[in-house]
């Protein structure tokens, strides 16, 4: 697996996120280790050394070209962008946020709204967005993010299991 972040990365809850790793080198999450990676070579060796989740911070389309990745899980949550297509990417393609559409930006959709958050959509569209986070034991919950980008990609050899859909669809150019 190798996370992408943006060089400055706009995660506000520090010691819960990968991110950390952007600005300290590292970062460790519930005992999964994660290194800065400013180059492909960084990247290459932190996948063979397996001892930790590299954490690539430069233009992400050169890394998908070098991976041979099957999933790809944008986790970006852009409350106000126009949703990106990002089926074509990979095998699987994963999209968290609002106004995400299955068969259109994403294979699978994870909302991320209050109403219904966490929930799989696999037929349908994620919420659009409804307006500021949702008031946390009577103050605004003023310490979300929306990361610019964060993006996850699993290289072949690394994703034990796909839907057979998935398996079964073959994989378009990116645009």
């Amino acid at each position: 697996m190798v996370v992408h972040d943006d060089p400055q990365p706009t995660t506000t809850r520090h010691g819960m996120a990968f991110g950390d790793a952007v600005f300290d080198g590292h970062a460790v999450l519930d005992g999964v280790r994660a290194v800065r990676a400013d180059t492909m070579e960084q990247v290459e060796q932190a996948l063979d050394r397996r001892d930790a989740v590299p954490v690539y911070v430069r233009r992400w389309r050169p890394l998908l070209a070098m991976l041979d990745h099957q999933v790809l899980v944008d986790a970006r949550m852009r409350k106000r962008a126009i949703p990106e297509v990002q089926i074509g990417y990979a095998d699987l393609t994963i999209g968290l946020g609002p106004a995400l559409v299955v068969g259109r930006h994403a294979h699978v959709v994870v909302e991320t709204s209050w109403d219904g958050l966490g929930a799989v959509i696999t037929g349908a569209a994620s919420l659009p967005l409804t307006g500021e986070p949702a008031p946390s034991a009577g103050t605004l919950a003023t310490a979300t993010s929306t990361p610019r980008s964060t993006a996850f990609f699993a290289r072949r050899r690394e994703s034990p299991m796909l839907s057979a859909k998935a398996r079964r669809s073959p994989r378009s150019t990116p645009r």
